[in-house]
């Protein structure tokens, strides 16, 4: 008897899903990285627009979140390495 990889709508749930998904994501990560100075430039084009209070409110908040977003992530894979070994 083989045990069949597919769900409900016949779609493959296997191995190759996930590395997809991977592989994915580690492509929208490298366009990210690569455009990183064009968006911080645009970002901080707006300290000198009219949306400059709105910028100077947001813009602390956002900077704790993404480190804080950022050492969750850590946590996650330092996680993962370990309770896979």
């Amino acid at each position: 008897m083989q045990v069949s990889n597919r769900d409900k709508n016949g779609l493959d749930c296997g191995c190759g899903t996930g590395m997809l998904q991977v592989g994915v994501s580690l492509v929208l990560s490298f366009m990210v990285v690569w455009d990183l100075p064009t968006i911080a430039r645009g970002v901080q084009s707006l300290r000198s627009s009219r949306l400059r209070a709105i910028y100077m409110e947001v813009a602390p908040t956002f900077t704790v979140f993404g480190q804080l977003f950022g050492k969750a992530l850590q946590a996650q894979v330092i996680q993962h390495v370990y309770t896979k070994s």
